[in-house]
């Protein structure tokens, strides 16, 4: 196995069953270097999401910018793979396995925006060893947020 490691966001519609994904994470050999609670913003999505339409884009901004997220980096032989099979592998938390994270607490029905769906579906991984590299520059980047910001943002 090769030890990896690899950015990983709890996004807010997962932030309620967050112990469950630390303790499904760590079930799957890996270990949580480093977290914290923040509030994601546009270089974040930006970068995470570089080829998202316009639309989407603004209704994940809009989303994702308003409450709290975790952001980490998990640690673990084959991580990237590993987080990958844990999460599952579509957007749509109905096309996941069973079991992943995406599939047990994905929000449904998506949600309509224009011609196109937006799933809510917990948890961002990192999908190649390059895309971890460059994720995990976004973890420095982005300050944790205080108990008094994350009760302004509910």
């Amino acid at each position: 196995e090769v030890m990896e490691r690899a950015l990983y966001i709890i996004k807010p519609e997962g932030m309620p069953h967050r112990d469950e994904i630390h303790r499904m994470v760590s079930e799957a050999g890996l270990k949580i270097i480093s977290s914290k609670q923040v509030l994601l913003n546009q270089l974040v999505l930006d970068t995470l999401y570089p080829n998202l339409r316009p639309d989407i884009l603004k209704a994940t901004l809009r989303y994702l910018t308003n409450a709290p997220s975790e952001i980490g980096i998990v640690e673990g032989g084959n991580a990237i793979e590993k987080l990958r099979d844990l999460v599952g592998t579509q957007t749509n938390p109905d096309e996941c396995k069973p079991g992943t994270i995406r599939y047990r607490f994905g929000v449904r029905p998506g949600v309509v925006v224009g011609d196109a769906v937006y799933y809510l579906n917990v948890f961002h991984r990192s999908k190649t060893p390059a895309e971890a590299s460059e994720e995990m520059n976004l973890y420095n980047l982005l300050p944790s947020i205080s108990s008094s910001q994350i009760l302004k943002s509910r």
